[in-house]
């Protein structure tokens, strides 16, 4: 007996512990059941915000753009296929003007030179850009042109709307980039501008063709507008003479009819002492009557080395008289620069496109350096006189020297000094009263903001 009682107590021990277990097994297998059930509600509810998502894909992609930093923001689709930038610029002048036969009445000025605000991107394969300049108190259009360069057209690209023409190498680059407040007195004078028209060209790395027809400016309305027919070509030699050193010779060529209710059938060169801020022009023409057409010619020629540039050009036009020849002489100008970069900075070269680009800063100011100083001189010619055809616009001569401080890769500030002489101006309100000679000294400040 008393053997039997331990063994009926653990009997009665094994049955409950086996109770106990049954009871877990039936908890685990209803916690997994209940588990099921909410992977099944949740697996239903992502298909549905799927099936949802896909119905909304394509409004949802229309807003689901990139933006990327700088000084201005650049949008760009998910896909790649669309970017919108907007861009801009300001330049800030003052000067002033010396006459010793007192001919200028506004010796001290002020001038907005630009300020300009547009956008530039790419849908699919067409790039774009449109740009408007308020400067004036008014909005002038700049460029506002669509631009081919896909697959149908590899390896040219085919360009419509308003645009410079291909000429000069010192027109075509951006007035953000040149080393001087203004451009040579030839492109001006001989009225390199934007106009209306059709355009393409191919190249390579370190050459290009490019060529157009034209109409007129944005701002001229006619019943009976002119036309224009240009062309340049450039070629590149890069890093022969060092591993930093490029040596860029180029040619273009403008034919323009003169004979419309633009141009009235009549011609007029003329041009400034250098600054733009005094309206009067030092040398001019007047208006020549019964014009025809006249013809361009320009060679090009540029080299750097490092932080030392030299550039210049020289052009030369023919005015056609109707029902007459060709004048002989003709006008001509030219120009020859020197720049050197103190803080070893180098003038950007784009080899593809021709023309020179934005400075990189290696030391910028607003990240404690000094920036970049850039010290420029040049000599600056420009002839208005044609014997043959009793054209006495005035010959004038300019030296100019300049001083730019890039505080960064979008600020400058830039201060230039000219001395301009004309000769021979007797047609030329700006000239003497003998009509002889005529000395301005001018000098000129400039604040430069782009982006």
């Amino acid at each position: 007996m008393l053997v039997a009682v331990p063994d009926l107590a653990q009997g009665q021990s094994n049955a409950e512990l086996m109770d106990i277990i049954r009871q877990q097994q039936r908890q685990i297998e209803e916690l997994s059941r209940r588990i099921d059930e909410l992977q099944g509600q949740a697996q239903g509810t992502a298909a549905k915000a799927d099936a949802a998502a896909e119905t909304t894909a394509p409004a949802a992609e229309a807003v689901d753009w990139e933006v990327s930093g700088g000084p201005s923001p650049t949008f760009r689709s998910k896909d790649g296929r669309f970017e919108t930038h907007v861009r801009g610029r300001l330049f800030v002048d003052g000067g002033y003007l010396d006459d010793r036969d007192g001919f200028y009445r506004n010796d001290n000025a002020t001038e907005l030179r630009a300020a300009r605000l547009g956008i530039e991107g790419k849908a699919d394969n067409f790039d774009y850009l449109l740009e408007v300049d308020f400067a004036d108190g008014e909005a002038d259009l700049e460029d506002a042109f669509i631009e081919y360069d896909g697959a149908f057209t590899d390896p040219a690209y085919v360009r419509v709307g308003q645009f410079k023409t291909p000429n000069s190498l010192e027109e075509l680059t951006s007035s953000r980039f040149i080393t001087f407040m203004e451009r040579a007195a030839f492109t001006d004078a001989f009225e390199l501008d934007r106009r209306i028209g059709l355009g393409s060209g191919l190249g390579g790395d370190n050459w290009g063709v490019d060529a157009g027809l034209f109409g007129q400016n944005a701002s001229d309305v006619a019943n009976n507008e002119g036309f224009a027919i240009a062309g340049r070509g450039h070629y590149a030699f890069l890093d022969t003479l060092r591993p930093d050193s490029v040596i860029h010779l180029g040619a273009s060529a403008r034919f323009r009819d003169l004979e419309n209710d633009v141009d009235d059938d009549s011609a007029r060169y003329r041009q400034r002492p250098f600054f733009h801020f005094t309206d009067t022009r030092s040398v001019d023409t007047g208006t020549i009557p019964d014009a025809d057409n006249d013809v361009l010619l320009g060679g090009e020629a540029a080299l750097v080395l490092g932080p030392f540039s030299l550039q210049g050009e020289v052009a030369h036009t023919w005015l056609q008289r109707q029902g007459g020849a060709a004048d002989a002489d003709g006008l001509w100008g030219g120009y020859l620069s020197a720049s050197y970069f103190l803080t070893g900075e180098s003038r950007d070269y784009e080899a593809d496109g021709g023309v020179f680009g934005r400075v990189r800063v290696s030391d910028p100011v607003f990240e404690g350096g000094s920036g970049a100083w850039e010290f420029g001189a040049r000599l600056d010619y420009i002839a208005l006189n044609d014997g043959s055809a009793d054209i006495k616009g005035g010959d004038q001569y300019s030296i100019i020297g300049g001083v730019n401080w890039y505080l960064d890769d979008n600020v400058r500030f830039m201060i230039d000094y000219a001395l301009s002489r004309v000769f021979n101006a007797r047609n030329s309100p700006g000239a003497a009263a003998d009509g002889s000679s005529n000395v301005v000294n001018g000098v000129g400040a400039r604040v430069q903001l782009d982006f």
